[in-house]
């Protein structure tokens, strides 16, 4: 079969190539792949920054955000050949079809909703109302997206201005803001961080109303300082009765729930955060940054 691999620490060293088969012992459900979404974890490995390889191999496959169509299944599974399956869950779910290669980032905002509310419900009479989500890529929507659906005033931040991120915060129903000097008076009792960007974070950690939670889900490339007064931080967080916390990989719960979230959401928005498919004989292209993009997806079918 055929996948892009890399060798962990080298930079530039992704090719796509013939492997063998995944053993019998790997599972008795055989999926092939239908399609790759791209993100920034998959071009930070390209880049030589981290990543390994499984025990006793010398290169790494690519494609954590997968959608793929069951082969072979033994009876009585709950599977059958056809089914559309993501990742780890083996979870059938032909209504969302190629759209079901949004799952794996949207279980990340599964788990941070989760975290969040149950974090927000330590205090008897939480009652949000206004979330803020920094950064408009696919996890900022799609945490505005979650937002929405829990009847929040939502408000994304990104630098961008005009074109289709601001379009799909609008249509959304969401208020998109290109200059963060429009957010001093907003207070949000929620606040997304979706960049990694650690002046944007600094700034997110002292810019909730009291009792606020701050949700980090953007990862930060290693060597980015930032100069931060950690008293002025303490001072706030501890006086606030403030929240913050990071978010990444999700559990079989999440993932169910963030299957729930998208099939709820309309399928034409959804599409619409996929802005570039490439097929597989030129996987190479979507790994490259173009302006304008949101999601890429690698088509692995015919």
């Amino acid at each position: 079969m055929r996948a892009i691999t890399v060798s962990p620490g080298v930079a530039r060293s992704a090719r796509l190539e013939d492997i063998p088969d995944p053993p019998e012992s790997d599972g008795p459900v055989l999926v092939r792949t239908l399609a790759l979404g791209v993100c920034g974890t998959d071009r930070e490995i390209l880049d030589g920054r981290y990543g390994s390889a499984p025990p006793g191999q010398q290169r790494l496959v690519l494609g954590h955000e997968s959608l793929g169509a069951v082969e072979a299944a033994p009876a009585g599974c709950g599977l059958a050949p056809g089914d559309l399956v993501v990742g780890i869950v083996r979870r059938p779910d032909p209504a969302l079809g190629i759209l079901g290669v949004l799952l794996e980032p949207a279980s990340i905002l599964a788990k941070a909703w989760d975290h969040t509310e149950r974090i927000g419900h330590r205090a008897r009479a939480w009652q949000p109302k206004t979330l803020l989500v920094t950064g408009a890529g696919p996890i900022g929507l799609l945490a505005a997206l979650m937002g929405m659906q829990r009847d929040l005033d939502v408000h994304v931040l990104d630098h961008n201005k005009g074109g289709p991120k601001e379009a799909l915060v609008r249509d959304l129903g969401g208020t998109y803001h290109s200059d963060p000097a429009g957010l001093e008076r907003l207070a949000p009792d929620i606040l997304m961080e979706c960049t990694g960007a650690v002046g944007l974070i600094g700034a997110c950690l002292s810019a909730t109303a009291a009792a606020g939670i701050v949700c980090l889900t953007g990862v930060t490339e290693p060597g980015k300082v930032f100069d931060v007064d950690i008293g002025h931080l303490n001072r706030t967080i501890v006086l606030d009765n403030d929240v913050v916390f990071g978010t990444v990989n999700a559990n079989r719960r999440h993932y169910e729930t963030a299957a729930s979230a998208l099939v709820r959401a309309d399928k034409h928005w959804l599409a619409r955060l996929i802005t570039r498919t490439v097929p597989l004989e030129r996987w190479d292209e979507a790994l490259e940054h173009r302006k304008g993009d949101i999601k890429v997806v690698i088509d692995f079918r015919p």
